[in-house]
């Protein structure tokens, strides 16, 4: 239905009403859309684990088309030496989402950095700052301010959140809300003898491989007619043990 307000006849406001379920039934497509291409959705982090911020008098120590100054920020980041590739092979199989603790205009900084022909990430996402949590951070009672469904929108179906076709890519699980926690495939990163930083990329996409290649097999057998339990909160291959990230001090993130 189409309404057009009548309080000021030279500037009217025009406004929609949809049915409530729209919003699940485009996510719904959305979602089939993907999973016909045998793809799935994954949110990415991004300090220290695609790029870290670094100060300028460590520029020195890498290779000049590694390190790169913010076109809009006063801020100098350091791009994983995997970065690039790992993005390359991740959007073959994942619809990749931005997603960090940082601003909205950071994010977009990074996207541009790291996708400048708008081609590896869902844009629609950073445009809107829904790749920012930086209002749940700063304002929101939860110590873990990020979830799938709040920047993955096919995870809010009619039944509930689901999880099982979306992952999440980042250094700190804790960052995480508990439940999303089993979905996030952990980065390892650090500096090296030299004070050199990079991050274990390559082996982040070999976990994913094989939790793509495991979803779609489930996925195959279901659409067969397989019995198939929930599988929306399993955990997926991470690089450490639950005990060890509950001793992790919470990461700063810009």
């Amino acid at each position: 239905m189409h309404l057009v307000a009548e309080a000021e006849a030279d500037h009217p406001l025009t406004g929609y009403l949809c049915p409530s379920r729209l919003p699940h039934l485009l996510a719904q497509q959305e979602m089939d859309t993907l999973l016909e291409s045998r793809m799935m959705a994954a949110a990415v982090d991004i300090d220290d684990t695609l790029v870290k911020a670094i100060p300028e008098s460590d520029m020195d120590k890498y290779p000049p088309n590694r390190v790169h100054v913010l076109d809009n920020l006063p801020i100098i980041v350091v791009v994983s030496s995997h970065t690039e590739l790992f993005l390359k092979q991740a959007s073959t199989k994942f619809k990749l989402y931005l997603y960090s603790v940082g601003t909205p205009e950071y994010v977009r900084e990074i996207g541009n950095l790291l996708d400048p022909h708008h081609k590896l990430f869902d844009w629609n996402a950073i445009d809107s700052g829904s790749s920012s949590a930086r209002h749940e951070h700063d304002h929101g009672r939860e110590t873990s301010p990020k979830r799938l469904e709040r920047i993955i929108p096919f995870c809010n179906t009619e039944d509930g959140v689901d999880y099982q076709h979306c992952l999440a890519v980042d250094d700190n699980p804790k960052a995480w809300a508990p439940p999303c926690r089993k979905r996030v495939i952990q980065v390892i990163s650090g500096f090296d003898s030299q004070g050199v930083w990079d991050s274990n990329l390559s082996d982040v996409w070999a976990s994913m491989e094989r939790a793509h290649t495991k979803a779609m097999s489930k996925l195959e057998r279901s659409q067969e007619g397989g019995d198939l339990s929930d599988s929306s909160e399993e955990e997926v291959e991470t690089q450490e043990s639950e005990e060890e990230i509950e001793e992790e001090e919470d990461d700063e993130e810009l």
